[in-house]
């Protein structure tokens, strides 16, 4: 066989690969798989330990993009996007308040009711800045998965 004909069969063999990943049948399998793996502990823990490995590459090549500009317009375009919605300009408004109450001294921070002192301040409602609930991660994280609330 030629080089021409290998290069043919090839990219018919990825023109049906493609067609098969874009039906409905190949989208569902994809959207199971990555249901199941994705999250799991296994793959939480292949990627620690990738991570673990690769520390100081990963950590170079963020430094890296980070500096580049076309990455840092894209990311202003999306805070800027963030901040014009409506809702959004609530949510920064409690923030940026509880923020300079904590650095004034109006409000000390406290710890969580688990005892982690690594706590942040949750609003239930926006519109009473400074009324929050002290929690760590774990603890906000359980907070609105029990009360069905997106953070």
């Amino acid at each position: 066989m030629s080089s021409k004909d290998e290069y043919s069969k090839v990219l018919r063999q990825r023109e049906y690969v493609h067609k098969y990943a874009m039906s409905a049948k190949g989208r569902k399998k994809r959207a199971k798989y990555a249901r199941e793996h994705s999250r799991s502990k296994a793959s939480r823990a292949s990627r620690q330990k990738y991570y673990a490995i690769h520390k100081e590459h990963i950590k170079a090549y963020n430094v890296k993009k980070r500096k580049d500009p076309a990455y840092r317009k894209k990311l202003y375009e999306a805070q800027q996007r963030y901040n014009s919605k409506p809702n959004n300009k609530i949510k920064i408004a409690a923030r940026r308040a509880l923020y300079r109450a904590i650095k004034t001294g109006k409000i000390v921070k406290q710890d969580c009711k688990c005892g982690s002192t690594k706590s942040g301040g949750h609003h239930c409602d926006y519109n009473k800045k400074l009324d929050v609930i002290w929690f760590c991660a774990q603890c906000h994280k359980d907070w609105h998965m029990k009360n069905n609330i997106k953070p």
